[in-house]
């Protein structure tokens, strides 16, 4: 299997854990830190079974604190 560089890897499972937020069971609980983590790991190992490509690149335009807009006080 092709690994990629574990900075990347821990980083695209950090983003993927980021944006899961589901409800699992019957009573619809929110995931805990340990399922997060683990649905995470698992997604990232199957993009790299599947050959991705992931590379991180310059931040986007306006992604800097500075540039962010205000909030209302």
């Amino acid at each position: 299997m092709p690994r990629w560089p574990d900075k990347i890897a821990e980083a695209v499972t950090f983003d993927v854990a980021f944006a899961l937020n589901f409800k699992v069971g019957r009573t619809l609980r929110p995931l805990t830190e340990l399922e997060r983590k683990v649905v995470a790991k698992n997604i990232v190992d199957h993009l790299q079974l599947s050959n991705w490509v992931i590379e991180r690149g310059p931040p986007g335009a306006n992604t800097s604190p500075t540039n962010w807009p205000k909030r209302p006080e």
